[in-house]
C-alpha cells in the first residue's frame, strides 16, 4: 500500500510539473509572438500629430513611444511604408504624397521593431524620415 501511494504522489507531482512548465512555454511565447513597435524622436524637435498606422501621437524631443496595439503593420525594406508626417516645433503638418514603389513591401505581425524619426533638410523642403533605430 505504501508502495503503491509513493507512485501515485510521483505521478501527480510529475503532472503537475509538466502542467507547470507547459503554462510557462505558453506564455513565453506569446510574449514572443506579439507585436511591440518603438519609435525615438531623433529630429531635435518636438513633434505632434505624428502619424502612425492612422493614430496620432505627441512625442517631446529626445522621446521615445513603444506601441503594443497593432496586429499587423505595412513596411517596407525594413521600415514602416511611407514618410512620417507630423507638426514640427508647432509649424504645420507636411503632407508628401510621393508615389510608393511596389517592391519589399510586407505585413509584419510580431516581434520588436524599433524606429527613428530623422529630420532631413535640402534646400527649401524639409523632410522627416524613418531609419531602423540605432
Amino acid at each position: 500500500m505504501g508502495i503503491k501511494l509513493v507512485y501515485i504522489h510521483r505521478i501527480i507531482s510529475s503532472s503537475f510539473l509538466a502542467i507547470l512548465i507547459a503554462l510557462l512555454l505558453y506564455v513565453l511565447e506569446s510574449d514572443q509572438n506579439k507585436l511591440q513597435i518603438m519609435i525615438f524622436n531623433k529630429t531635435g524637435y518636438a513633434l505632434d500629430s505624428l502619424e502612425f498606422e492612422g493614430q496620432y501621437f505627441h512625442l517631446a524631443n529626445s522621446d521615445s513611444l513603444t506601441l503594443n496595439n497593432y496586429e499587423s503593420i505595412s513596411v517596407q525594406d525594413s521600415i514602416p511604408l511611407g514618410l512620417p508626417q507630423a507638426k514640427i516645433n508647432g509649424h504645420g503638418r507636411q503632407n508628401y504624397n510621393f508615389p510608393i514603389c511596389g517592391n519589399g513591401i510586407i505585413k509584419i505581425v510580431y516581434g520588436i521593431h524599433k524606429y527613428d524619426v530623422t529630420l532631413r533638410s535640402k534646400q527649401d523642403s524639409t523632410l522627416l524620415i524613418w531609419q531602423k533605430h540605432q
